[in-house]
């Protein structure tokens, strides 16, 4: 085993560099004997993870890199203010080698570096503790952070009542560039809502009065009514639509679904009270998923940082149908992708594709979660390249209370062509 006083991570990645593929594995020095230093939570890491140990220092001071062709295995120190790692270097001159001769061995390899995902799950566990700034704080835990829970899965913690203790929810954000190209690439994977409580609708006809009431964990009621006024051949004032305790809503519950018409159809056409509850299964096959979008962005900029203009194109996998509420997301995708900046040219376009999976809709900030995400990381991307700091590159940029009130960019008519093949559609907005 090579340099066994090192841990490493379990998901080595490949990089292409002038033509050749590499490995790129990250390393950690660590110790469990740093002075005043707690130990390490790492019950969330994964059975193969080369952290699963007990320490209470940890850093990933070394990046190795092994040729996918010949092997040739190098080990760079990355960290030169990391302890350990000085001591390893100096106890091994011939296996270390400087940060700066990556730039001469393997030019452009450092863009591709990433943070581990292990050494983060660490560190969110502990800043979860100890972001406080109190020491009522920190002793009452009153403001201790959590992250979500992943109800799909299950690890350690066997327990008679759940069967085990639910995973945190996996890193969704992907980067990726193709060789040759200025074009950044994002992606976002898919939501589903899980609100406490699934939908449900009961609705009563009443025949004497001709009077429908339809009750139901419902966010739009008063659209709800217009709808099924129309679809029923009912005045608005004969419909009484009464929203209930939604158990949490996130967005998902803002669509006219199917059974919003089929139960109280149902109801007037047997003339008697009908009741729908969705299972938790039923939740997460056919209510509204959301936020599966893949976003190229290009950006200009003067060399002081100055945003000159953004260009980009997105595809938002809309499921297998459109929802009354589908296009908000993709719009407010288009139409937020400058959030608070000035960019005084911007072409920006979403594709909407109809696929096999569940319809896509609203889900907790429709469309701007997603554009959040792709804008800022390009802008950390810019940053870096023009060699600003990142806090000082928006500064620059962000609108000033002279410009206000500030438009923002206007949204094209749904127009251009649909593409047929093999059953599915894919709709271009342009």
């Amino acid at each position: 085993k090579v340099a066994p006083f090192l841990r490493f991570d379990a998901d080595p990645y490949p990089a292409v560099v002038d033509g050749n593929v590499v490995w790129i594995l990250d390393a950690f020095t660590t110790t469990d004997r740093y002075p005043y230093a707690q130990k390490a939570n790492v019950s969330q890491l994964t059975a193969g993870s080369g952290l699963n140990a007990s320490f209470n220092y940890v850093r990933n001071s070394v990046k190795v890199i092994v040729d996918a062709y010949t092997g040739v295995t190098r080990f760079f120190v990355v960290d030169d203010k990391d302890p350990i790692a000085k001591a390893y270097r100096s106890a091994f001159p011939n296996l270390f080698e400087p940060r700066s001769q990556v730039d001469k061995l393997y030019p452009g390899l450092r863009a591709h570096f990433r943070y581990p995902e292990d050494m983060f799950r660490i560190q969110s566990s502990m800043y979860a503790q100890y972001h406080v700034s109190t020491a009522r704080q920190l002793f009452n835990k009153n403001d201790r952070w959590d992250i979500s829970k992943d109800p799909g899965s299950v690890v350690a913690g066997d327990n008679a009542s759940t069967g085990g203790q639910a995973a945190r929810m996996p890193a969704y954000y992907l980067l990726a560039q193709l060789p040759g190209s200025d074009k950044q690439r994002f992606s976002v994977q898919r939501h589903a809502a899980m609100p406490l409580e699934g939908r449900g609708v009961l609705a009563e006809w009443d025949s004497v009065r001709g009077r429908l009431k339809v009750s139901g964990a419902m966010k739009v009621p008063f659209a709800i009514r217009a709808l099924l006024a129309k679809l029923m051949s009912l005045a608005e004032s004969q419909i009484e639509v009464i929203e209930n305790d939604a158990g949490g809503g996130f967005g998902a519950r803002g669509e006219f679904y199917p059974e919003d018409f089929l139960i109280p159809f149902a109801a007037c056409k047997l003339a008697r009270p009908v009741k729908w509850i969705e299972d938790r299964r039923e939740h997460l096959m056919a209510t509204s998923h959301s936020r599966e979008v893949t976003c190229e962005l290009e950006i200009a900029c003067m060399r002081d940082g100055t945003i000159l203009a953004l260009r980009g194109q997105a595809w938002s996998d809309m499921g297998a149908y459109i929802r009354p509420n589908a296009v908000t997301a993709p719009r407010n995708l288009a139409q937020m992708i400058t959030g608070p900046y000035h960019v005084p040219n911007l072409r920006m376009a979403v594709n909407l594709m109809l696929t096999s999976k569940t319809p896509s809709a609203s889900y907790r900030g429709p469309g701007r979660f997603e554009a959040d995400f792709f804008r800022e990381r390009l802008f950390d991307i810019a940053a870096n390249e023009l060699g600003m700091d990142r806090v000082e590159f928006r500064r620059r940029n962000l609108v000033g209370s002279s410009a206000m009130p500030y438009r923002l960019a206007a949204v094209e008519p749904f127009g251009g062509s649909g593409e047929f093949d093999s059953g599915a559609i894919r709709l271009q907005r342009r």
